[in-house]
């Protein structure tokens, strides 16, 4: 999708009353026929709370775009500069709880896995050594030959 075709309302996140005009297109005329319908219904989708955390967060960006009067060239690139750090905002979001997981898995998972790797592998060495209390992995037969 061209940033032209960009709703105001759907993929800017501008509600109504923030502009005059619907200047998107989307590429689809039935989908743009109830835009705004659309916009208006995913909306409402949104608990109490969340609806407070996002008006708290696009109120004084959607001022600020009602405040500026913007068309042409300059509406092109506000939504593009819109559109580009939502995306980058979301993008960090997944990597901080990529990062979470991971500190989460280092916590526990890793320490008990490297207890059992050491475990492990003092088992085999002591093995090769013929220090093993575990008398039948040195039987004769248990062995591999090479």
């Amino acid at each position: 999708m061209r940033i032209s075709d960009m709703y105001l309302s759907y993929d800017m996140k501008l509600h109504p009353g923030d502009y005059e005009t619907e200047t998107g297109s989307g590429g689809n005329t039935k989908f743009a026929e109830n835009i705004v319908e659309i916009w208006k219904s995913t909306y409402e989708l949104f608990t109490p709370d969340q609806k407070a955390a996002w008006d708290a967060h696009y109120d004084s960006v959607n001022a600020a775009f009602r405040d500026a009067n913007l068309s042409g060239e300059a509406l092109l690139k506000w939504k593009y500069q819109r559109y580009m750090k939502d995306y980058l905002r979301c993008v960090l979001s997944v990597d901080d709880g990529v990062g979470r997981v991971l500190d989460y898995l280092v916590l526990t998972v890793w320490q008990k896995m490297q207890s059992w790797l050491h475990i492990r592998s003092g088992i085999l060495l002591g093995s090769e050594h013929g220090w093993s209390t575990n008398d039948s992995c040195m039987n004769r037969r248990c062995r591999c030959r090479c």
